[in-house]
């Protein structure tokens, strides 16, 4: 029988990481879980409508990018170098699937600095690797996922395994959002009665929140045909595998937020000035993600022609200063929301606060009512006790006067007029 998990905070839980809002994250935990195959199929089908940049965390064998085919070699950043660096887009390398960028990258102790770089990116869509042997140096980065996916077999070990993860998880941190459980194979019916028996009793074990995102149906033979990645290939684009990682990348995208210039989830009513400040940008966002698709297809048709080599690059000159400003732009956009993040963060500091002082006064008052209450019983008390008192004296007195008026017995009239005997008589 599993045992419970206690979560409650304590000093050996490391604090919590906060969400990137574009990073899904997705972990094997065992040798064959064919991750990299998940992550690379599903990024092919995300980059259709947003810029991906694809990452593979402490895996030597470069298996994702053989899956995201490079133009040129991926450039590696040695590890001692890493809190150095203030941006990743010297570590990319282009893929020749259109949208995406791929680079490596090794966990280390100092991965804070890796994320803040992600948070600065200009990639909408970031999907990581996170191998058997680097999932827990890379922890932080799962915990940090808006879609963290568990990619694992629907058989009782791999479960087991599975579970051990969640649970070390758990004493970890809880993650931002709800763990993702992608089968890496179809499951017999028996298989899916017992994986969804699984997943709901892990959820009230260790009280994290599980949702199964489906299962891939492909044979292992044909793994390595890059047709099943590339959603472009002319061959085999309508079988069941293809047709899986259609509907996991739906998910996915569903789960991922549709504009990353949205306000903030704490924001119910924006005020006058955040509202006057966020439109600007969003509309100004919107006319440059639009001249880039214009620009997209306008290189399309140059393509097909023949232009000058003056002309093109007059067009690749204005393409980069186009990124350029996009880039500029949202790294203001993501200042803005830090400072925005602030104020709704001391705002709830003060209502906190606010309401600890209400709760507090409310105990005073409470307590003071009781004072008063005990006060006035002992004041009853005090003057019952003082009526009695009184009462008691008044009949003493009146018994002591009784008892002077009161004639002393004869015996001790004689006793005391007796003449005492001397020695003289004797």
């Amino acid at each position: 029988m599993r045992q419970s998990v206690n979560t409650a905070p304590s000093d050996a839980i490391e604090p919590l990481v906060s969400t990137i809002d574009k990073l899904i994250v997705f972990v094997g935990l065992e040798a064959g879980a064919r991750t990299e195959f998940c992550a690379a199929g599903v990024a092919v089908r995300l980059a259709r409508k947003r810029r991906c940049l694809a990452i593979e965390l402490g895996s030597e064998a470069g298996i994702l990018g053989k899956y995201l085919p490079l133009v040129i070699a991926d450039r590696r950043m040695p590890e001692f170098l890493h809190d150095r660096i203030v941006s990743l887009q010297a570590l990319k390398a282009k893929s020749r699937i259109a949208n995406i960028e791929f680079l490596e990258w090794e966990p280390s102790p100092e991965i804070e600095t890796f994320l803040q770089l992600l948070r600065s990116d200009p990639a909408e869509c970031v999907v990581a690797t996170l191998s058997p042997h680097t999932a827990e140096k890379a922890m932080d980065v799962f915990c940090a996922a808006e879609v963290p996916v568990i990619v694992t077999r629907p058989a009782w070990p791999a479960l087991e395994k599975a579970f051990g993860f969640l649970r070390r998880l758990a004493y970890h941190g809880s993650p931002c959002g709800t763990v993702q459980i992608l089968l890496n194979r179809a499951p017999r019916s028996w298989e899916e009665r017992e994986t969804e028996a699984w997943i709901e009793g892990t959820q009230q074990d260790l009280g994290i929140s599980l949702s199964l995102l489906g299962a891939l149906t492909y044979d292992v033979q044909t793994e390595s045909s890059l047709h099943l990645v590339d959603p472009h290939s002319r061959i085999g684009q309508q079988d069941s595998t293809g047709s899986a990682f259609e509907d996991i990348a739906m998910k996915i995208e569903r789960l991922l937020p549709t504009n990353r210039l949205r306000p903030p989830k704490w924001t119910k009513h924006p005020s006058r000035i955040f509202a006057g400040v966020k439109w600007p940008f969003g509309r100004r966002t919107k006319r440059l993600q639009e001249q880039l698709r214009q620009r997209d297809e306008f290189i399309a048709r140059l393509q097909q022609q023949n232009v000058p080599p003056q002309e093109l690059a007059e067009i690749g000159t204005r393409i980069s200063e186009l990124e350029d400003e996009m880039i500029a732009l949202e790294r203001e956009n993501e200042l803005l929301r830090d400072e925005i993040d602030a104020v709704a963060r001391q705002r709830d500091a003060s209502r906190k606060i606010e309401v600890i002082c209400r709760r507090e006064i409310s105990e005073l008052h409470a307590h003071l009512q009781e004072l008063r209450g005990a006060i006035q019983k002992q004041s009853r008390t005090r003057g019952i006790l003082e009526e009695a008192n009184s009462r008691l004296k008044v009949e003493l007195m009146s018994a002591v006067e009784n008892k002077s008026e009161k004639p002393e017995p004869a015996a001790l009239l004689e006793a005391r007029n007796a003449k005492p005997i001397t020695s003289d008589d004797k």
